[in-house]
């Protein structure tokens, strides 16, 4: 609890998590996936994003017509995003972040089918079943595991290097085929799912997490693991991670210990925003890696600062400026800097 408050009060870009510890809510109280991130369902496109996130409220009778219901027990949504880089001596370039199309078929009133269409082959497509106590969900298909945050900034240290030491930008990475169990009660979340690699058990991950509130500050505080069967051995992580929330202002943290082989790694991810009006959030952040403790093979830490925007409830746009403050070593680059425009169309 001290690391938390410590961190609401210090100084993600574009980390949706934000949302979920500005209200101390469960990811999926928007999302159709339980693990959160994907899909948004009804109350998130209809009612929380027109009502309450965007620049300019809207009334309820100037909603839009379209109901992403696009027949009986058919939703459907989108995510498209679009990078606009400019790094030092002028070279700017632009990259298709995210461009994914989903499905939900609504089978009966407790199974669902699930299809993430996304660029370069990228495909998640799995079976829902709410079956289990405690709002319970056994999740079968190919997925993204549930561990930490859900960060949406590819270039984010846990997103980026958790499972690539040298750094992928590749969403397709976390993606696996499967079986997770997830049990969801009030104030509180637990998941573990096995996944293919290896013999059954050489691969899996699990997070659980808590959340509690203290009049308008809102807490929560977790831990994930998981294990990746690779060629010639695993790659393993433990971390925690936690978020504070309080009226216009809201922090995430997440600390990881990588292990490789001989290797040991270290991640860290701050950020903080404050909401400054009706669809403008100020954000700020912090993200530190080691690529090898035991060595002196140098350190890297990325200062973020930038300024979001929700326009409409289905386009955003942000803006962040990036340092990369770096200890010299063999296996990171050199001092930076680099702005990022990225322009979002959702549904």
């Amino acid at each position: 609890m001290v690391l938390l408050l410590a961190a609401s009060l210090a100084t993600p870009a574009m980390a949706l998590p934000r949302y979920a510890a500005r209200y101390g809510q469960s990811c999926q109280t928007c999302h159709v996936d339980p693990t959160g991130a994907g899909l948004r369902n009804l109350y998130a496109s209809s009612l929380i994003l027109p009502l309450d996130l965007v620049w300019k409220p809207r009334a309820m009778e100037k909603l839009s017509t379209f109901d992403p219901r696009v027949a009986e027990g058919l939703l459907v949504g989108l995510d498209l995003r679009t990078l606009f880089l400019e790094g030092e001596g002028n070279q700017g370039r632009i990259v298709q972040m995210q461009s994914n199309l989903y499905f939900a078929l609504t089978l009966d009133e407790r199974t669902q089918a699930v299809v993430d269409l996304g660029r370069d082959g990228t495909r998640q497509a799995y079976g829902l079943a709410r079956v289990l106590p405690a709002q319970g969900t056994i999740k079968v298909g190919r997925f993204v595991p549930d561990y930490g945050w859900i960060f949406a900034d590819h270039q984010r240290a846990p997103r980026k290097y958790l499972l690539d030491r040298i750094g992928s930008n590749d969403p397709a990475i976390w993606e696996v085929g499967g079986v997770e169990v997830g049990v969801h009660p009030d104030r509180a979340d637990f998941s573990f799912s096995v996944h293919e690699g290896g013999e059954i058990g050489d691969s899996f991950t699990t997070r659980a997490a808590v959340r509690q509130d203290w009049g308008p500050l809102h807490l929560s505080l977790g831990a994930s693991a998981l294990r990746r069967a690779r060629i010639g051995g695993h790659r393993s992580a433990v971390g925690l991670f936690g978020s504070a929330g309080v009226r216009r202002f809201t922090a995430l943290v997440q600390w990881d210990e990588v292990r490789e082989a001989s290797r040991r790694e270290r991640l860290f991810a701050l950020e903080v925003d404050a909401w400054i009006a009706n669809g403008w959030t100020l954000l700020a952040g912090l993200d530190y890696r080691d690529p090898d403790r035991a060595l002196r093979s140098g350190a890297e830490r990325q200062w973020l600062l930038g300024l979001d925007l929700l326009a409409t409830p289905h386009f955003g746009a942000t803006l962040v400026g990036r340092f990369y403050d770096v200890d010299p070593g063999p296996e990171i680059g050199r001092d930076r800097l680099s702005l990022n425009a990225v322009l979002h169309f959702f549904y």
